[in-house]
């Protein structure tokens, strides 16, 4: 799936199909355990589509990966 997702990327080139694929990249790679990089796709959806971002609480699934690597001091952080 992730390189089927990553294909996709390379091609898509609308915007509302491009925040489907990368929250589900991102979700993909929270799901196996790579926080680290789930966190910066969710970071880059927050940059590029705020709007969308806010309206699917992708704040929230930062939150998420920051509590499994617990670095609970971030997690707050992003909370407040």
């Amino acid at each position: 799936a992730l390189t089927e997702i990553e294909g996709a990327l390379k091609i898509s080139d609308n915007a509302d199909k491009r925040f489907d694929l990368l929250m589900f990249l991102g979700n993909i790679y929270f799901n196996t355990k790579r926080a680290d990089q789930a966190i910066k796709v969710y970071e880059d959806i927050l940059m590029k589509y705020p709007k969308r971002a806010e309206t699917d609480n992708v704040a929230m699934n930062i939150i998420v990966c920051y509590e499994d690597l617990e670095a609970f001091d971030k997690a707050i952080d992003r909370l407040e």
